[in-house]
Protein backbone atom coordinates (compact mmCIF):
# COMPACT_ATOMS: atom_id res chain seq x y z
CA UNK A 1 0.00 0.00 0.00
CA UNK A 2 1.09 3.35 -0.77
CA UNK A 3 0.89 6.31 1.05
CA UNK A 4 1.10 10.10 -0.15
CA UNK A 5 3.09 12.85 2.58
CA UNK A 6 2.46 16.01 1.97
CA UNK A 7 6.03 17.69 2.79
CA UNK A 8 7.45 21.73 2.41
CA UNK A 9 9.12 22.47 -1.45
CA UNK A 10 12.44 22.42 0.61
CA UNK A 11 11.88 18.74 1.53
CA UNK A 12 10.69 17.53 -1.80
CA UNK A 13 13.55 19.65 -3.58
CA UNK A 14 15.80 17.78 -1.08
CA UNK A 15 14.57 13.86 -2.02
CA UNK A 16 14.49 14.94 -5.52
CA UNK A 17 18.27 15.43 -5.74
CA UNK A 18 18.85 12.72 -3.68
CA UNK A 19 17.21 10.48 -6.16
CA UNK A 20 19.78 10.67 -8.42
CA UNK A 21 22.18 7.87 -8.28
CA UNK A 22 25.54 9.86 -8.64
CA UNK A 23 24.23 12.69 -5.91
CA UNK A 24 23.15 9.90 -3.56
CA UNK A 25 26.29 8.34 -3.39
CA UNK A 26 28.43 11.14 -2.97
CA UNK A 27 26.25 12.36 0.01
CA UNK A 28 26.48 8.97 1.39
CA UNK A 29 30.43 9.21 0.87
CA UNK A 30 29.79 12.31 3.29
CA UNK A 31 28.14 10.39 5.78
CA UNK A 32 30.35 7.85 6.00
CA UNK A 33 33.25 9.96 6.20
CA UNK A 34 31.47 11.93 9.29
CA UNK A 35 30.92 8.95 10.95
CA UNK A 36 34.32 7.65 10.66
CA UNK A 37 36.07 11.05 12.12
CA UNK A 38 33.06 10.83 15.12
CA UNK A 39 35.14 7.35 15.78
CA UNK A 40 37.90 8.51 15.76
CA UNK A 41 37.36 11.73 17.77
CA UNK A 42 35.58 9.17 20.51
CA UNK A 43 38.57 6.77 20.47
CA UNK A 44 40.82 10.10 21.18
CA UNK A 45 37.90 11.19 23.77
CA UNK A 46 37.20 14.14 22.60
CA UNK A 47 33.90 13.43 22.49
CA UNK A 48 32.05 10.74 24.84
CA UNK A 49 30.38 7.61 23.81
CA UNK A 50 26.92 8.66 24.04
CA UNK A 51 27.43 12.03 22.03
CA UNK A 52 29.06 9.43 19.53
CA UNK A 53 26.57 7.23 19.94
CA UNK A 54 23.44 9.98 19.50
CA UNK A 55 25.73 10.70 16.15
CA UNK A 56 25.99 7.51 14.45
CA UNK A 57 22.43 6.69 15.38
CA UNK A 58 21.33 9.86 13.50
CA UNK A 59 23.63 9.59 10.58
CA UNK A 60 22.62 5.93 10.43
CA UNK A 61 18.91 6.86 10.33
CA UNK A 62 19.79 9.47 7.33
CA UNK A 63 22.37 7.10 5.60
CA UNK A 64 18.89 4.56 5.65
CA UNK A 65 15.96 7.47 4.28
CA UNK A 66 18.62 8.22 1.59
CA UNK A 67 19.41 4.79 0.26
CA UNK A 68 15.42 4.10 0.47
CA UNK A 69 15.57 7.01 -2.02
CA UNK A 70 16.96 4.90 -4.78
CA UNK A 71 14.52 1.70 -4.09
Amino acid sequence: MSKEIKVSNTAELWIRERQDKDVRLATLADINRIMCQIVRDQSDDLINDNVAFDMLLTLTNLAMFIESLGE
